[in-house]
C-alpha cells in the first residue's frame, strides 16, 4: 500500500499565526516583495508587496464604510482582482468574508443575504439592480463596485492609520460559505481559521514555492478556496480566470505559465479530453491537477496532457478528509483517510459496515477547529448531520481493506432496480462516453414493477444528435444489462444551480414526460447473458 506523503502528518490543531491569512500575506511581503502573489484575466499582476499594500487600502475602506473585525462583509463579485482584494482586506481588518455565488438572484440571493447578516454588501454595478428586488433590510449596506458618476466606489482608503494585522484564533470564524442546495434551500456552513489553514494544507503540501496556481472556478466555492490558502501558505502564486472555457484552457495554461490547477471535476476533465488531438497537447508547463478519483477518465488525461495528478474526496463542511497518492494506481479511488481524520462506512443506524460494502461516508476531525462549526442560524440541520458526534456527508461509498476509499454516489442519487443498487455516476460516465453526449444525468423514476427505472437525461454536442436506440446499443457492451437506461431524454440545456451542478431533483420531479424516449416502447430488451452449467 502506498503512503501519503510526510508532510500529511502528525495532524493537529494550528497554531494561531499559521492559520491567520492577514499574517502570512504580510510574512510573505515581507520577506519576498518582489515575488508574484496573483495575475489575472486583464494581464495585471500583483507582486507580494503590492497584495499587501492593496488588502491595506481595502481594509481602510471596509473601516470607513463601518466594518470591524468581526463583522461580516458579502463578497459578491465574480473572479477578479476585486474579489480578491475584498476577501484579503476583510482578512486584514479582522472581518469575516462572506463570498455569495455572483449568478444568485431573486430568493436564492435573499436567502443567502439573510443569512449573511453582514454589516456590508460589496458588489458590482451589473449586479446592483438585483438587490432592489429584496427587501432592504435584508441587503443593509452596499458598496458598488465599477458605478459611474457620484456612485463611483472604489473602496481605496489610505491605510496609514490601519491597525496590525489583526490576529486571529484557529476557532475563530474565518469564512461563511454557501452549499449549492440542489434538492431545498440553501445552507451557510461556518468554517473556523483552523478548517481553513486544514484544507489549505492539503492543496500546500502538492505545491511548491514556484508553482502557478490557476483557479477556473468561482471563489465563492470551498475548492478555488482551499486551493488559494494553500498557494498563500506555500510562498506560491495564484492566477484569478472568470471562469473556466474549454476553448481557451490550454492557452490559458499557456499564457499565464500555470502549473497546477484544482478541482478537476468529472466534467471539466470529460469536455477538455472530447478536444480533438493536437500537436500541442504537450506544449505547456502544467504539472499537476486534482481529480476527483484515480480512474480511467484521470489517467488518460494524465497521459495525453502529461501531467500527474492527485485523488481526493471533499465537501464545503470538511477539510479534505480522504485523499489519495499522486498519480494513484487505485483503480477509482479517491483516497485514504489522512492525518487528523477519522473516516467510516456505515449504514443508516450509524453501525459500521464490513470492508467491500456500500455506506454512507461519516467523518470526525481527532483535533478541534480543523472541521465545520454547523450551519449559520440552522440548529435543526446542524444537530441532523452531527448525529452520534459524526458528520454525516449523505454520501455513499466503500472501503477495501486496504483503506482505500471508493466513492458510489450521493445516497439520494443511487437508484434501485430489479434488486440491484445502480450509481447514477457509473451510468453517467458510461454514457457521456458515446460521442454525440456532451453531459449526462442519471435519475430514478418509479417503475410499475415496484421499484425504479433508470432514466438518462443527455445534453448533445454541439453540431451532434444523440439517437436513443445507437446509444442503448453502445452501452449493452459497457455496462451490466440492469445499469442499462430504460428512458432517455435528450435536453439541449438542463436545469442547474448556481454553480453549475444539474438540478437532479427537478429531472426526477419532470420523470417520464412526454418527451421521454422509451426502450421497453420501442420493442428493445437488455436481458442477463445465458451462462451455462458450470461442473
Amino acid at each position: 500500500m502506498e503512503s501519503h506523503p510526510a508532510w500529511m502528518g502528525p495532524a493537529r490543531t494550528p497554531e494561531a499565526h499559521e492559520c491567520s491569512i492577514a499574517l502570512t500575506l504580510a510574512r510573505r511581503a515581507r520577506e519576498a516583495p518582489e515575488a508574484l502573489f496573483a495575475a489575472f484575466s486583464d494581464g495585471s499582476e500583483w507582486t507580494n508587496a503590492l497584495a499587501y499594500e492593496i488588502a491595506g487600502e481595502t481594509a481602510a475602506a471596509l473601516s470607513v464604510h463601518g466594518v470591524s473585525a468581526g463583522d461580516r462583509v458579502v463578497n459578491w463579485l465574480p473572479n477578479s482582482a476585486a474579489h480578491l482584494r475584498v476577501l484579503l482586506g476583510s482578512a486584514l481588518l479582522g472581518a469575516v468574508p462572506v463570498p455569495v455565488n455572483p449568478a444568485l438572484r431573486g430568493r436564492p440571493l435573499e436567502d443567502a443575504l439573510r443569512l449573511a447578516r453582514a454589516s456590508l454588501v460589496v458588489t458590482h454595478a451589473a449586479l446592483a439592480e438585483r438587490l432592489s428586488e429584496i427587501e432592504p433590510a435584508v441587503v443593509g449596506a452596499t458598496a458598488v463596485l465599477g458605478a459611474a458618476g457620484e456612485a463611483a466606489e472604489t473602496l481605496r482608503a489610505p491605510a496609514d492609520g490601519l491597525a496590525a494585522p489583526a490576529f486571529t484564533q484557529p476557532w475563530d470564524l474565518g469564512v461563511i460559505l454557501y452549499t449549492s442546495g440542489t434538492t431545498g434551500g440553501v445552507k451557510a456552513v461556518r468554517v473556523p481559521n483552523g478548517q481553513l489553514w486544514s484544507v489549505g494544507k492539503v492543496h500546500f503540501g502538492f505545491l511548491k514555492a514556484s508553482d502557478r496556481v490557476m483557479l477556473t472556478t468561482p471563489l465563492c466555492h470551498v475548492g478555488p478556496l482551499a486551493a488559494l490558502v494553500g498557494a498563500i501558505m506555500a510562498g506560491a502564486s495564484v492566477i484569478v480566470l472568470e471562469a473556466f472555457k474549454t476553448s481557451s484552457f490550454w492557452d490559458d495554461v499557456r499564457r499565464f505559465g500555470a502549473t497546477a490547477v484544482p478541482g478537476m471535476g468529472p466534467s471539466l476533465l470529460h469536455f477538455l479530453s472530447k478536444a480533438p488531438v493536437t500537436a500541442d497537447d504537450r506544449n505547456h508547463g502544467l504539472r499537476l491537477v486534482n481529480v476527483v478519483a484515480a480512474d480511467e477518465a484521470a489517467r488518460g488525461f494524465a497521459r495525453r496532457f502529461g501531467v500527474s495528478f492527485f485523488p481526493s474526496f471533499g465537501m464545503t463542511e470538511l477539510s479534505v478528509p480522504i485523499v489519495g497518492d499522486l498519480d494513484s494506481r487505485v483503480e477509482g479511488s479517491c483516497g485514504r483517510a489522512r492525518d487528523g481524520m477519522e473516516v467510516r462506512i456505515v449504514d443508516e443506524n450509524d453501525i459500521e459496515v464490513p470492508a467491500g460494502e456500500v455506506g454512507e461516508i461519516v467523518v470526525r476531525a481527532q483535533h478541534p477547529w480543523t472541521v465545520n462549526d454547523g450551519y449559520e442560524a440552522n440548529p435543526e440541520a446542524t444537530v441532523a448531520a452531527w448525529r452520534n458526534g459524526w458528520f454525516h456527508t449523505g454520501d455513499a461509498a466503500r472501503r477495501d481493506a486496504d483503506g482505500n476509499f471508493f466513492f458510489a454516489d450521493r445516497i439520494k442519487d443511487i437508484i434501485r432496480r430489479r434488486g440491484e443498487n445502480i450509481s447514477s455516476i457509473e451510468v453517467e460516465r458510461e454514457v457521456k462516453a458515446f460521442p454525440p453526449v456532451e453531459d449526462a444525468a442519471a435519475v430514478a423514476v418509479p417503475s410499475e414493477h415496484g421499484d425504479q427505472e433508470v432514466l438518462v437525461v443527455v445534453s448533445p454536442l454541439a453540431g451532434s444528435e444523440v439517437v436513443p436506440e445507437q446509444l442503448i446499443a453502445f452501452l449493452r457492451d459497457r455496462v451490466p444489462h440492469f445499469m442499462v437506461p430504460r428512458y432517455v431524454r435528450v435536453m439541449r440545456e438542463m436545469p442547474r444551480t448556481p454553480s453549475n451542478k444539474i438540478r437532479k431533483a427537478d429531472l426526477r420531479r419532470e420523470g417520464v414526460a412526454a418527451d421521454v424516449w422509451d426502450r421497453e416502447k420501442a420493442g428493445i430488451s437488455v436481458r442477463a447473458d445465458r451462462l451455462g452449467s458450470v461442473a
